[in-house]
């Protein structure tokens, strides 16, 4: 369900609030139940997909049976004292095509106890939406109805902490999420923790209680179901055939925790293996200006006769080709054996190599312009990335978290070219950071709003930064595991073994920003002197290795950023000239000026990045999952899409394959943002995010820098196209 589809012709919601008291700990199926609930159903005319998500106090039991749905036709919600009886004269009137008042009228009638019932009911006859819905006299407060003639949109609900529940549950499925998951499906989960945030059942919270729900569920039918009631409250068949396309359902004692969290966990985890469910841009939904950077743009490619690198760290083979239909990838194989293609558009790989597009996991869509200050680089590091084979990024920390997340929003919706991005909040930051753009948060309530806030405007990640302390950084990374979302972290004074600890997801910057061995450092205080601990430390001792396996015990990925320290060292190459040419002129002086002191000065930058490299090698080799990014901040010489390249080179100086190399930048950051049953491998089934470069990269690492085309959702851009488009902009632009 598009937006552009969904927001005329849905005229549908029901939110429907039921009341339930909350004893009988041991509920065992039953004819009747005394449920309070808040529910929302609805469907999507254009396809007929219908759907239901509730919530409700009543512990011990599932609620799948509160609903009642029939594709193509509409779906019910039936609750507040629910009744077998009821729900089933409410599905049998819906299979047989009644409206939406007329199932309503019916059950009502037949009902002797009506004071005590709620109904929601939404139904599709020929193109046309009909809402109805009952709340008996006998319902507790909060109980109303609230509703929106334009959208055809009604709520209603009741013992509920406040109105709130219906009106924040009806917003958050009608507002659009700027990444693109706007589906049915999406919109439920998102009402349904809406609701939960405003309160829920007030059952669930009064009396030192806070969970807001002790059971929940999500239920969405398409047109190949066919008609679906679970058998009764209490029996539930989510994981069997009878379930329909998406069926989770979890309950949890009344003291918590809330079973609406393990349903978001379970629904993510769903929804990332539904591959029609991530956005794809095709041609012909590009703007103009968009599609000016487009060198294929056919539906059926066949990219033939190429060496494949496919990401998943095998070697790489020579003269294979790759079939894309529809911005996936339907065949690979030896070229021999694909054959001639009928109807597809051939691209010749003869002398060149394909492998995966990047997936960078610290990169920022902002760029240093002295005095701590950063500038937003909407307009120029987009294309950049894109240009340099980036197809997936995470923003690793946002100055302008606002800015960030329109330019994502445009990027999805055609308008501007840029990789697919997981925007991470502003850091998270403790008191007196040294950007002032930074929040300065130094308590738990702080953070957990900071996290909430936030996420309600659709960041899918954090970043934590060098002054938070130990309490406050935890209390952000439950809040954000809480709503999903990741945390990573540049930290100085919580060392990698405590941020472990913590439950932290992610470390940036090898371990060049690790404090557990400078000698005396203080809890939650950032020290001085992490640079010559490192240069004192043996890497084979115990006070090395140690801290490598319990960050691979706990989990924890290190993010490789080798582009924005080699320049640190003498002898380093420097930016290539295209990186140079896309500096405004007067903060290329500035770069080099400053790159050629640091020449001059002849610390021990040499020492510290062969030192950085045989760390991180050394947490690659014991099994940890290293992922990359390039950080363009520093000195100014990180230059999105330029840098992406480099940074493949610089892990393989490391001493990694250049196979295992490509695995970083492709495979490992698609597992750690849980995307990698769409992308990160050259595989059937999988996106067309594909790279494809002129040369040999087993044989000059040179080759990566000789990147042709790049095809994002089966879409091929013109790399030289691009990175020509913003000339002379990076610093300002």
């Amino acid at each position: 369900m598009t937006p552009s589809r969904l927001m005329p012709l849905m005229g549908l919601l029901a939110l429907v609030c039921s009341v339930l008291p909350v004893n009988g700990q041991d509920a065992k199926p039953t004819s009747e139940l005394d449920m309070t609930t808040w529910s929302i159903v609805a469907l999507d005319p254009e396809t007929g997909d219908v759907g239901i998500s509730m919530a409700s106090c009543v512990p011990s039991t599932f609620g799948d049976a509160v609903g009642a749905l029939v594709p193509g036709r509409g779906v019910v919600a039936t609750q507040a004292a629910w009744n077998l009886e009821n729900r089933n004269r409410a599905y049998d009137a819906l299979r047989q095509g009644l409206g939406a008042q007329e199932i309503i009228d019916l059950v009502v009638a037949e009902d002797s106890s009506t004071v005590r019932r709620q109904y929601g009911a939404v139904t599709l006859d020929d193109g046309a939406v009909e809402i109805a819905g009952f709340t008996g006299e006998g319902t507790s407060d909060w109980a109303g109805i609230r509703s929106e003639a334009g959208m055809a949109v009604s709520a209603q609900g009741n013992t509920l902490v406040g109105e709130d529940v219906v009106g924040d549950a009806l917003n958050a499925f009608v507002r659009d999420d700027a990444t693109g998951r706007n589906t049915l499906a999406d919109r439920l989960m998102r009402a349904l923790e809406a609701g939960s945030k405003a309160g829920g059942d007030i059952r669930c919270n009064r009396d030192g209680i806070t969970s807001t729900a002790a059971t929940a569920m999500i239920l969405v039918a398409r047109a190949g179901d066919g008609p679906y009631a679970a058998p009764d409250i209490g029996v539930t068949d989510q994981g069997t055939e009878a379930a329909p396309w998406l069926a989770i359902s979890h309950h949890a004692p009344i003291e918590g925790p809330n079973p609406i969290l393990e349903v978001r966990r379970r629904f993510d985890a769903w929804r990332n293996a539904q591959a029609e469910l991530v956005p794809r841009a095709r041609f012909e939904d590009l703007s103009a200006d968009v599609q000016a950077f487009v060198s294929v743009s056919a539906p059926h490619v066949l990219v033939r006769d190429v060496r494949l690198i496919d990401g998943t760290g095998a070697p790489a083979r020579d003269g294979m080709s790759v079939e894309i239909v529809d911005g996936r990838i339907v065949r690979v194989g030896p070229t021999e054996d694909v054959g001639v293609v009928a109807g597809a558009e051939v691209v010749e790989g003869e002398g060149h190599t394909l492998m995966p597009g990047l997936v960078m996991l610290h990169e920022h869509l902002f760029y240093p312009s002295g005095m701590a200050r950063y500038n937003t680089n909407e307009h120029s590091f987009p294309p950049l990335y894109l240009a340099g084979g980036v197809t997936t990024m995470r923003t690793g920390g946002s100055v302008d978290t606002y800015t960030d997340l329109r330019v994502r929003q445009h990027i999805e919706e055609g308008r501007i070219p840029g990789p697919h991005m997981d925007v991470t909040g502003p850091y998270l930051e403790g008191a007196n950071g040294f950007v002032r753009a930074m929040p300065q948060l130094t308590t738990p309530e702080q953070a957990r709003a900071h996290v909430d806030f936030w996420m309600d405007q659709g960041v899918t990640s954090f970043k934590a930064y060098n002054l938070i302390d130990r309490v406050t950084l935890r209390a952000a990374i439950e809040a954000a595991h809480a709503r999903g979302a990741k945390v990573t972290g540049h930290l100085c004074s919580i060392t990698y073994r405590e941020a472990a600890d913590l439950g932290i997801d992610n470390l940036e910057h090898g371990f060049f920003a690790a404090t557990d061995w400078v000698s005396g450092k203080e809890p939650d205080v950032c020290p001085r002197g992490a640079s010559a601990s490192y240069l004192s430390l043996d890497l084979s001792s115990p006070a090395f290795t140690d801290v490598v396996d319990h960050l691979v015990e706990k989990g924890v990925a290190i993010t490789s950023t080798l582009t924005v320290v080699e320049r640190r060292a003498p002898g380093r190459e420097p930016p290539p000239q295209g990186a140079r040419e896309a500096m405004l002129p007067q903060f290329e002086d500035r770069v080099m000026a400053g790159l050629e002191r640091a020449e001059r000065a002849g610390s021990q930058g040499g020492a510290l990045l062969a030192t950085y490299m045989a760390m991180e090698k050394a947490f690659y080799d014991a099994g940890g999952r290293l992922v990359v990014g390039t950080d363009p901040t520093g000195a100014g010489d990180v230059v999105p899409g330029y840098a992406n390249q480099r940074a493949l080179q610089l892990l393989v100086e490391m001493g990694l394959t250049v196979e295992q190399a490509v695995e970083v930048a492709t495979r490992n950051g698609a597992v750690y943002l849980g995307r990698d049953s769409e992308i990160g491998t050259v595989e059937e089934g999988k996106r067309a995010d594909l790279v494809l470069l002129r040369g040999d990269p087993t044989t000059d690492v040179g080759a990566f820098r000789n990147t042709v085309l790049v095809f994002k959702d089966g879409v091929g851009f013109d790399s030289a196209r691009l990175f020509d488009s913003v000339k002379g902009w990076v610093g300002v632009r």
